[in-house]
């Protein structure tokens, strides 16, 4: 019943968002609300599936989590893949994305850059959800890579098929490209326009945090596992989105940051395991679901 509830709600938000999302950096009309920060969001959620988690009350957590979200090693369906490792990446993978996130502008205007930044060898941690109903998939515009030193996202405009690398983007995978603009959306920088693009190899180790918070702004991109319960009633936060404190389990006064979601199958008191990009709101974590393949739900 779950496989099949979480399948139509993923065809009928699927369908809805890509002609919503917004193209290039410029911020979407409408997508604030209290307590969480949107682009265009409606893009879809399931409930994914840990091995060995088994079944858990309500209102309760697993004590051992599994769950892996999109990093599910070779074979994989698209856009997923790459080997998950939970200790940093060795300080001397430099692809240049220090080089990037230095050069993002303090304010909200695009920057154009002439000559263009070099990345060299990135790897690819997290992608939008993929789907085959319209020409560019989600995935092929919007995803994050890093190296040692930080994380970005790579958000491009879908229209522009020039700047859309040629061949398809799945975690795990090293790419290369030129960055030609950068922009900033609220707290976290952006990858807006690029050329040149390159697979390197495919199913790279994957950096996954779990730590299980607390984080600090300048993880802003990076791969995070985090589980807690959803706490306190939810606010309206963007679009149909709707926001939760996402509270440490056993600690409920322990506020890890914000959970956002736009699914029916979410409540207050359900634990939730998020695996993606922390994003950034308001001086807080943010956990933002705009790929079902992010979100393990236990209910």
């Amino acid at each position: 019943m779950r496989v099949f509830r979480t399948f139509v709600m993923l065809s009928i938000l699927a369908l809805m968002a890509h002609g919503c999302t917004r193209g290039g950096g410029d911020p979407a009309d409408g997508d604030m609300g209290v307590g969480g920060e949107g682009e265009g969001e409606g893009e879809g959620e399931g409930e994914g599936e840990g091995e060995g988690e088994g079944e858990v009350p309500p209102g309760f957590c697993p004590e051992m989590i599994t769950f892996i979200g999109q990093v599910t090693g070779p074979g994989s369906d698209v856009p997923n893949g790459g080997d998950a490792v939970f200790e940093p990446y060795d300080a001397g993978y430099d692809a240049g994305i220090g080089a990037v996130l230095a050069a993002i502008p303090a304010g909200r205007d695009p920057l154009d850059l002439d000559p263009p930044l070099m990345v060299t060898g990135a790897t690819v941690i997290a992608t939008n959800f993929f789907t085959d109903r319209f020409d560019v998939p989600p995935n092929q515009s919007r995803f994050w890579v890093a190296d040692a030193n930080g994380a970005i996202e790579v958000y491009l405009d879908f229209n522009d098929r020039e700047i859309i690398p040629p061949f398809e983007i799945r975690v795990g995978h090293k790419v290369s490209f030129e960055v030609t603009q950068i922009g900033r959306y609220f707290d976290k920088g952006q990858i807006l326009r690029t050329t040149a693009w390159q697979l390197d190899s495919v199913d790279n180790p994957v950096f996954v945090d779990d730590t299980n918070g607390p984080y600090t702004i300048d993880q802003i991109g990076q791969v995070v596992r985090v589980t807690g319960l959803l706490g306190g009633n939810p606010s309206g936060c963007g679009g149909d989105s709707q926001c939760w404190d996402l509270v440490r389990f056993g600690a409920e006064d322990d506020v890890i940051g914000i959970f956002r979601s736009e699914s029916m199958f979410v409540e207050t008191g359900l634990c939730v395991t998020f695996v993606g990009p922390l994003g950034w709101f308001q001086q807080s974590a943010q956990f933002d679901t705009i790929n079902f393949d992010w979100v393990r739900v236990y209910d």
